[in-house]
């Protein structure tokens, strides 16, 4: 798991050309790259050291929605990804980053 680590590198592997992302409240729909360069500095100011996952809806063959808690050295963040089907392959176009409440 990617985010227990905090590699945004290989998380964006799975990102598609065009990603909604929402940090902490603060969001936009950013390119690939741009979301990369977004969540790579969220995780530099926010020390990844546990990722669990607390909730996973796979029963549409086409969209698939997982929730995550997320331990960082400076808080607990709540992850929410959304990921569609194209050309064989579940691709994320939603990831948001919530402090845990």
């Amino acid at each position: 798991m990617f985010f227990k680590s905090g590699n945004s590198r290989e998380i964006a592997k799975n990102f598609n050309s065009t990603v909604e992302l929402s940090i902490t409240n603060n969001g936009d729909v950013y390119s690939k790259a741009q979301a990369e360069q977004i969540l790579r500095d969220f995780f530099v100011k926010h020390y990844a050291t546990n990722a669990t996952i607390v909730h996973q809806i796979n029963t549409n063959p086409n969209l698939r929605f997982g929730i995550l808690n997320l331990e960082t050295r400076q808080g607990r963040y709540r992850v929410s990804i959304t990921s569609k089907k194209a050309n064989n392959a579940f691709l994320i176009t939603e990831l948001r980053i919530d402090p845990e409440k």
